[in-house]
């Protein structure tokens, strides 16, 4: 069959303008940049790496490497690698003390203790921060009471436990502030910096009752905030409950409640928002930022799931704190059966390994 050609108003209606040509080859010289091209041609671009990867979240390797970026996360991993070799070359050395291996490890073990000493530099100035923000944070809480000296409610009892609280890690500051300003001095006197003997056996005198001092107040810090925690969560509990039943009696009588009233005229806040604008008291306003009021399961389940964390990391704090102030002890007041080497290897792996977990489990990625 012959190819018979469209009319001229078809062909005018088919070609683009010479306009609508030159806006189709201003687009096609403008290919549209998606996020692997932009990743490809500026490296420091932030892409999502859902967009590249279609993973899930972070792997692994990023959460190794945003626990590494930390100065007390590579303290933390230089501390369990000192115990380890320590406790490896102690074994290797009882049974052949001309061992190469076990020599070998005892120098990383003096050698990464140094180094651990070298990492402290200049961290009394994040104390010294953290003790500035603690003492503003007191003056705020002391000009908004909760609640009178003489009631003794849950809230006030949440509220003056945080006080207190406020005040033991202002001493415990305080004391880490004199102990890494002291392992200063200490890692000068390590390294040959200061030489005479008397001096260095001061310095380290002096280090060893800063940290068993720092220890002390941070063993009871540890303590009150399980305390704290299992307050909350009786507290979380009961209000769950008690919401639960005065929902019920409600729906019994048939009388809607409060908040249900507010939200049919548009007034009440929503929760999906986020937010919560009653005069419920909230599980935990007791200085700790989370002001959240417990409606639903799912509340309690976040609630008690923010609680177990708080509490896992007051525990393993708790554990490794009592292993180093056991050895600091022996050292103060030179107990043997403390400075064994097999003593503090043991309470220093157990120490670094609590440490090691508790900064991974609180590393953000």
């Amino acid at each position: 069959h012959a190819r018979r050609d469209p009319p001229d108003s078809a062909r005018r209606s088919v070609l683009p303008s010479p306009r609508g040509r030159r806006q189709s080859r201003c687009f096609a010289s403008r290919p549209r940049a998606y996020p692997a091209d932009k990743a490809l041609s500026d490296p420091s671009a932030e892409v999502n790496n859902n967009s590249l990867s279609g993973m899930g979240g972070p792997d692994a390797l990023d959460h190794s490497v945003a626990f590494l970026k930390q100065r007390d996360g590579l303290d933390k991993t230089l501390k369990l690698m000192r115990y380890v070799s320590s406790i490896a070359a102690y074994n290797i050395l009882a049974d052949d003390p001309s061992s190469v291996t076990g020599t070998k490890l005892r120098k990383l073990d003096k050698s990464t203790g140094i180094t651990r000493k070298y990492l402290k530099l200049g961290k009394f100035l994040g104390n010294l921060k953290e003790l500035r923000a603690l003492l503003r944070a007191g003056e705020i809480a002391s000009r908004q009471r909760i609640a009178p000296a003489g009631n003794r409610t849950p809230d006030a009892a949440l509220a003056s436990a945080a006080a207190f609280a406020n005040r033991l890690n202002i001493a415990s500051q305080l004391a880490q502030l004199v102990y890494n300003f002291a392992e200063q001095l200490n890692w000068a006197a390590k390294i040959g910096l200061i030489r005479d003997a008397r001096r260095r056996r001061k310095i380290e005198r002096w280090t060893s009752v800063a940290e068993l001092a720092t220890y002390v107040f941070t063993i009871n810090v540890s303590m009150l905030t399980l305390w704290r925690c299992a307050r909350r969560e009786t507290r979380a509990r009961r209000e769950y409950r008690d919401r639960g039943r005065r929902k019920k009696d409600d729906d019994t009588a048939g009388v809607p409640s409060p908040t249900r009233l507010l939200r049919g005229l548009g007034l009440g806040a929503r929760h999906d928002s986020g937010t919560s604008t009653g005069s419920d008291a909230s599980v935990n306003d007791d200085g700790s930022g989370y002001d959240d009021t417990i409606r639903t399961e799912r509340d309690l389940a976040r609630a008690l799931e923010v609680i177990a964390r708080e509490r896992a990391s007051a525990a393993l704090a708790l554990v490794a704190d009592c292993a180093d102030a056991l050895v600091c002890f022996g050292d103060v007041r030179d107990v043997r059966a403390l400075t064994a080497p097999g003593t503090v290897n043991a309470m220093g792996l157990v120490s670094a390994s609590c440490g090691v977990v508790d900064k991974w489990r609180a590393t953000k990625v």
